[in-house]
């Protein structure tokens, strides 16, 4: 090494030929114990004069899912959001919740997922419904704004599993 001016600089190695380097290439895939480098000999070595093909590989989508597994899903999600809605996350894996709705969008079920939670959301609002037009007056808005409280707990909740939706 030098210093020059305060900057360290390597000083070039001429000592390194090509021919140099295919001795060291040949004498590590013919030697029976570990190579220079420490590599065991049960590992392959390829050399440096084979042409290593680098490139970039398309994004491979998961297996699409048959009608069946999607309805499996499906029918997962449905009860989770159901469990949201009685205030009992605490039993979920939110984690593979998200996987499940991110997996129905790749493999191109978007539709299937749309409708079903739609209909788990108005199957949870109708029977809020029916219950709360039994009430009458200070008790209905109570009633109404807790509701809506709770409600807005829950659908945050759901928007987090279900956020590739969007």
């Amino acid at each position: 090494r030098r210093v020059h001016g305060g900057a360290t600089q390597q000083k070039k190695n001429s000592n390194i030929t090509p021919k140099y380097i295919t001795f060291i290439i040949t004498h590590m895939k013919t030697s029976p114990h570990l190579d220079v480098l420490g590599v065991s000999k049960h590992h392959s070595f390829k050399s440096m004069t084979d042409k290593a093909k680098f490139g970039i590989q398309a994004f491979k989508r998961p297996p699409v899912a048959t009608d069946e597994a999607a309805i499996k899903t499906l029918e997962k999600l449905q009860e989770a959001i159901a469990q949201i809605h009685q205030k009992n996350p605490g039993v979920l894996s939110f984690e593979e919740l998200h996987r499940l709705g991110y997996n129905m969008i790749q493999q191109q079920r978007g539709d299937m997922l749309y409708k079903g939670v739609e209909t788990s959301l108005i199957l949870h609002l109708q029977s809020n419904v029916s219950v709360m037009t039994k009430k009458k007056g200070d008790d209905l808005l109570r009633q109404l704004k807790t509701f809506w409280e709770e409600y807005k707990v829950s659908s945050e909740l759901i928007r987090d599993i279900l956020m590739y939706m969007v």
